[in-house]
């Protein structure tokens, strides 16, 4: 029975979580807000998660623990297996959410992670992790402003080539 009780109420809290990301960023959604929109007392959060920021790791651990993916999807095509498996599977949140600092960062480390637990701790991926990284700061930094929304087939092209693109990015 407590099993199941557990089970309802996490299941209110992301209910309530992802409703709330994809209405606000995630920097502004506070403790008080989740609990509310859950309905449950606040202790009862605190009894399934410490904070706001444990809940979005574990949110987003539970999406990639869920997905099909592998490391031979990821190394043939990092950004398209990335927004297949996190992204897509909740758009409207990492739409709404894309350009939260905070939200990005810790969903990035939470993938990374889990990323490598789900692969039986393989951490030589983590050198394809440092490519992506120097992709996207060459977006950010180019003015590109490239996304795993719109553009994983051609961060992904960037990545097989290892050659940024010089003008007209998009096409």
């Amino acid at each position: 029975m407590a099993d199941l009780r557990k089970q309802r109420t996490n299941l209110l809290i992301f209910t309530s979580f992802a409703k709330l990301l994809c209405q606000k960023p995630f920097s502004k959604i506070t403790v008080a807000e989740i609990v509310s929109t859950a309905m449950i007392h606040r202790n009862t959060f605190y009894q399934h998660f410490v904070d706001k920021y444990e809940l979005l790791r574990f949110f987003i651990n539970k999406v990639i623990q869920d997905s099909d993916f592998s490391i031979e999807d990821f190394k043939k095509a990092p950004f398209s297996t990335i927004n297949d498996a996190l992204v897509r599977e909740q758009t409207q949140i990492f739409r709404a959410q894309d350009d939260d600092i905070e939200f990005n960062r810790i969903a990035r480390d939470t993938f990374v992670r889990s990323f490598i637990t789900k692969n039986n701790d393989n951490y030589d991926i983590i050198w394809e992790f440092g490519t992506l990284a120097s992709i996207l700061a060459w977006s950010d930094v180019s003015g590109a402003n490239l996304t795993f929304f719109n553009d994983a087939n051609l961060l992904d092209e960037i990545y097989r080539t290892k050659k940024f693109p010089q003008k007209n990015i998009r096409k």
